[in-house]
């Protein structure tokens, strides 16, 4: 995935994230940041206005390199994570918990009979 690719979609994947938990209005990510700066963080604002302004030079700027790609990814992964809603993170983790834990007493039951089983 090239540069601009990779800038593009984690921007416009936060910008999906704003409007549709936040109900952010605006253009760009840094309006949509700055419509719901009261409900943020202040170091999630600092983060997402990073990335706003890495897009923009990207897009805007003829020859503009994504030098730090490593951290970009880094804040749009803790942007990510802040701006998804919690309570679906935790149906999430309890659907796998309750999936492995099915599966394990499945292994477990099929193990301790396994002598006792007749194909």
């Amino acid at each position: 995935m090239s540069d601009i690719e990779l800038v593009i979609k984690k921007s416009r994947k936060l910008e999906t994230l704003l409007k549709d938990h936040y109900y952010a209005q605006g253009k760009g990510l840094h309006q949509l940041t700055d419509n719901v700066q009261d409900r943020l963080p202040h170091d999630l604002l600092a983060q997402l206005h990073y990335i706003a302004t890495i897009r923009n030079k990207m897009v805007h700027e003829d020859g503009f390199v994504l030098e730090n790609k490593a951290q970009f990814i880094k804040s749009c992964k803790i942007c990510e994570r802040a701006l998804y809603p919690r309570s679906k993170r935790v149906v999430k983790r309890a659907f796998w918990s309750s999936l492995l834990i099915v599966c394990l007493g499945a292994l477990i039951f099929y193990f301790y009979h396994w002598e006792k089983i007749s194909f």
